[in-house]
């Protein structure tokens, strides 16, 4: 810190040097670029009238007579000569009479001025052809053709440098145009006189930045850089010390003697101040963490998942508003042939919800528990929380039951939202909107319970009011018919229970953005798996991994009707290459697997991906042998379009 402070000054002087710098540069360049475009404009000026004035003097007829018979005579002499005095008065690169091709892609020399300093090679004679180039073809060409002498500035480069063009025509005593006059005026002396301007002026700027800064530095130190040293020297003892105390010192009655004053009041003001900051701090160090501590106990009381099930999935979703929340939800066994999910919300915020909250979580499980029917058991539960309550508090559940033999789900929905019923094949659809009031509000309630016949593949939704409202995805609109048009989005309704719960929960998350989440967000799905012995499903990923799966799942559904031994052995060998042939082509979608048997005959179908594919047409190499060998085991195999989906069929006869 002191050694970066103590360099302000040299920082400084760095910057006005660079800046100075810089000016002088873009100054230069200006002038420089500024004096060639005069120069330059008065060379091509000085060319174009020394051109007009030389072919004032050339006769035109006997142009055209040397052009013809290229011989020369005394006029030829007389004319060499009067342009070579020009050129060596009037310090011209080049100058020449041509006559232009009738082409226009070139000319012939008729004359070229020559000096002494001149190479005789590098002169052309009469009757040398010139082709032209860019440059002839750009500027001179259009001038022929127009019978006009050169009345723009032309650049051009050279072996001997830079220099201007310009050109008069010559007529005969006819009028006619005849030939033209060159003149090539250098401007080398232009650019080497700019070069030395240059230079010199960045020398003498330099000479005078460094002379500014010098005695710049030298008042930035005594005035900015030394107050500062000791200014920040006292600010650094006075953050690193172990008393709190700074003394004003610096009195140059400026801004640095304001700034000390106001550090000096500033430190005994934080002394004070921190004191008693240190007090709260700990305070609320202990408070949070015994808030985190509580937070990890009530996300521990959320159900453990249930594994290893195949005839149904459940999974839910908590996640509080602040550190912890009123809400929850939970899924155990009553027995092991009833499952009982929860879903609730405490009325009100803070430690009291919670604290409600784990006393109704614990009362609810334990009441069902006892295997009473889920309509006798909430009736109990509302006296007993009510009772047990004197704060007007309330919990809205909806708790259901599922006896898994049959897929009956019997429930009571005591101040919850209305889940959501998909069917297979279907749209979530709202169930029965019957719905009583919450527990613990009122004493004397009976509560009725309702019932819902559930299907292999169907999927119940049960959410809390978070979902709804607040600033959650479906403000702004109907909440209800917004939920639905969720669900039912392809990617949802297809996706997997927990993915389902994910994508919602990003939803609400996107619709939100940098909002703060304000109410306890809560959501469970159950789905039901368990097929009946005539026809079963499974769904599962199109990979190797999936394959014991599906494997397990037919062997099952075989024994349930009195089909195993050799006769699954000879299924099981067309699955797994029915199946692995279709996971090469589902493109990542999830097939279904369905297991019917309808007396002797029994029918395996994969559904998979949407867009039309019959692997038994299209099928190549190892995927053609694969369906020859079914083919050869099968009874029966073709393709057909289910439900908006491919579907392979596989028959089998059992004896």
């Amino acid at each position: 810190m002191r050694k970066s402070i103590s360099k302000i000054g040299v920082k400084t002087s760095l910057l006005l040097i660079v800046f100075a710098l810089i000016l002088c540069i873009a100054l230069s360049v200006f002038g420089y670029f500024s004096s060639y475009q005069a120069y330059s404009d008065f060379y091509a000026r000085s060319a174009q009238e020394i051109a007009a004035m030389a072919a004032n003097f050339v006769d035109g007829d006997k142009i055209k007579e040397y052009y013809d018979t290229l011989e020369t005579d005394d006029y030829y002499d007389w004319l060499q000569q009067m342009f070579n005095n020009i050129k060596q008065e009037q310090n011209i690169m080049y100058m020449y009479i041509f006559v232009p091709a009738p082409e226009l892609d070139r000319f012939t020399y008729i004359l070229e001025a020559m000096i002494g300093t001149d190479s005789p090679e590098n002169i052309a004679s009469l009757g040398d052809i010139y082709y032209f180039e860019n440059i002839e073809k750009k500027y001179l060409v259009p001038d022929i053709i127009a019978r006009k002498p050169s009345t723009e500035k032309i650049t051009a480069s050279n072996p001997y440098g830079q220099g201007v063009m310009t050109w008069a025509h010559v007529f005969d005593s006819g009028g006619e145009f005849v030939a033209m006059v060159e003149v090539d005026i250098s401007i080398n002396l232009v650019f080497d006189m700019l070069t030395r301007y240059m230079t010199t002026a960045i020398l003498i700027s330099s000479v005078i930045i460094i002379i500014m800064v010098i005695i710049m530095a030298w008042f930035n130190h005594r005035i900015v850089t030394k107050p500062l040293r000791r200014l920040t020297a006292s600010a650094l003892n006075l953050v690193s010390g172990d008393e709190l105390s700074y003394v004003a010192e610096i009195k140059t009655g400026d801004e640095m003697q304001t700034l000390s004053e106001a550090l000096s009041k500033m430190s005994y003001d934080i002394r004070d101040y921190t004191k008693r900051l240190t007090g709260i701090a700990a305070d609320k160090e202990r408070i949070a963490t015994e808030l985190s501590v509580a937070a990890s106990i009530q996300a521990s009381l959320l159900p453990k998942p249930i594994t290893g099930r195949d005839d149904f999935e459940v999974c839910g979703l908590n996640v509080p508003a602040r550190i912890m929340g009123g809400n929850f939800y939970d899924f155990f066994f009553i027995d092991p042939n009833r499952l009982c999910v929860i879903i609730a919300d405490v009325s009100g915020g803070g430690i009291p919800a919670v604290l409600f909250m784990v006393i109704a979580r614990t009362m609810i499980k334990n009441q069902l528990m006892t295997g009473m029917p889920v309509d006798k058991a909430m009736t109990v539960l509302n006296t007993h929380l009510f009772d047990s309550t004197s704060n007007n508090m309330t919990v809205s559940v909806f708790a259901g039951v599922l006896d898994i033999p049959t897929g009956l789900f019997s429930y009571v929905n005591a101040g919850g939202n209305v889940p959501l019923l998909l069917r297979r094949g279907g749209n979530y659809k709202y169930i029965s909107e019957q719905v009583a009031s919450k527990l613990a509000g009122n004493r004397n309630v009976i509560y009725r319970k309702l019932e819902v016949d559930l299907d292999q593949g169907d999927r119940l939704f049960l959410y809390n009011d978070g979902v709804l409202g607040a600033n959650g995805v479906l403000d702004g609109g109907p909440g209800a018919d917004r939920l639905i048009s969720l669900l039912n989005s392809l990617k949802v309704r297809e996706s997997r229970p927990e993915d389902t719960l994910g994508m919602m929960f990003g939803e609400l998350s996107a619709f939100r953005g940098s909002e703060e989440q304000t109410m306890d967000i809560g959501m469970l799905i159950l789905e039901y798996s368990r097929g009946d012995k005539t026809q079963a499903d499974i769904t599962v990923a199109p990979s190797e991994s999936s394959l014991q799966k599906v494997l397990a799942f037919i062997r099952k559904q075989l024994a349930e009707n009195g089909l195993g031994g050799a006769f699954y052995a000879i299924t099981a060998v067309t699955v797994e290459e029915l199946f692995l042939l279709i996971s090469r082509w589902a493109a990542g979608d999830r097939v279904t697997v369905r297991c019917g048997i309808y007396g002797s005959r029994v029918e395996i179908k994969i559904f998979y991906g949407k867009k039309p594919l019959n692997l038994l047409e299209t099928a190549e190499g190892k995927d053609a042998d694969a369906i020859r060998f079914i083919r050869s085991r099968a009874s029966e195999l073709y393709h057909d379009i289910q439900d908006g989906r491919n579907v392979l069929t596989m028959v089998h006869i059992s004896q």
